[in-house]
């Protein structure tokens, strides 16, 4: 038999189990004679074809695998949401020191944070503090893979960075260096998401929208809600009126989410859906400015006047 680890997010699919145990000849075997104890897990892990969901990886052992990978008795399996994310050709973050062009921190999708502070001569990686939960434990301290979401810099704070993760929600006093775990236990349903807004005039305040899970890429309990902190993530509150708050199942992307500058703020996000929502008052109200466009991967927003 071989021992199957779950992530967080299938737990509840297999009874609150963490491990379970199968056999088969491959891995894809034994996830079908899991999926026959179990069968709620169907879907969730292979597809219809037998194939691996998009949104997750296999290892057997330390090893990267895949559903016709050979399987033998005592193999430790690891069920890992992948760190696939944002939209296919999604550009990685980069952050300029408002007046020092030379100094920037680079947010790469699957290498951390970099910092370098004479123009990319130099680089220091910048992932202290990062807890990369998609790996398995015994393999964080030397993990090289550390995927970034969204990385923005305070306008009038420089040295304050924020960062949406793969699985939690981070700032940085130090411009990009270490990081503190803004997202666990401060308000929010989930610390997964892709697109975050920071207040241009305000360091302190900060905008995301979670999504359920990396293995469950929707807005929690079928709500779609944004969440503001005024206090640099001491805590979170949902910004709701207006948004649907009834069996909505959204993603929104990492470029997805804009602000036009304005004061008040005025925010804007799009929806895979095709629906764009916008706030003329900084979240305080929001209304479906237009709906029935194709996948919206990108908002950018401009005040006029």
């Amino acid at each position: 038999m071989a021992t199957f680890n779950l992530p967080t997010t299938l737990r509840p699919l297999a009874g609150g189990a963490d491990q379970l145990e199968a056999a088969g000849a491959t891995v894809g075997e034994a996830l079908r004679q899991l999926e026959r104890a179990h069968p709620r897990l169907a879907g969730w892990v292979l597809d219809e074809s037998g194939g691996l969901r998009r949104h997750v990886s296999l290892f057997v052992n330390d090893t990267l695998a895949a559903p016709d990978s050979p399987l033998a008795p005592g193999d430790q399996v690891y069920i890992v949401p992948a760190i696939s994310g944002g939209a296919p050709g999604s550009p990685d973050e980069v952050e300029v020191l408002a007046g020092e062009p030379a100094k920037l921190a680079v947010g790469i999708s699957s290498a951390g944070v970099w910092v370098t502070e004479d123009a990319g001569a130099s680089w220091r990686r910048g992932t202290a503090g990062l807890v990369p939960r998609y790996i398995p434990a015994e393999a964080r301290p030397t993990t090289t893979v550390f995927c970034i979401h969204k990385l923005l810099r305070a306008e009038r704070e420089p040295a304050t960075l924020y960062l949406q993760f793969h699985g939690g929600v981070y700032r940085s006093d130090d411009a990009g260096l270490t990081w503190s775990d803004i997202g666990t236990g401060t308000g929010l349903p989930s610390d997964f998401g892709f697109p975050m807004v920071l207040d241009p005039r305000d360091p302190a305040r900060a905008f995301v929208i979670p999504l359920v899970a990396d293995a469950d890429r929707v807005t929690p309990e079928g709500r779609l809600r944004v969440y503001e902190t005024l206090d640099r993530g001491a805590s979170w509150r949902a910004l709701t009126a207006g948004l649907p708050q009834e069996n909505c199942y959204l993603t929104v992307l990492r470029q997805a989410f804009g602000h036009d500058g304005g004061d008040p703020l005025g925010l804007y996000f799009g929806a895979e859906s095709g629906d764009l929502y916008a706030s003329p008052d900084g979240g305080r109200t929001w209304s479906a400015a237009i709906v029935g466009l194709p996948p919206i991967l990108s908002v950018r927003a401009h005040r006029l006047f």
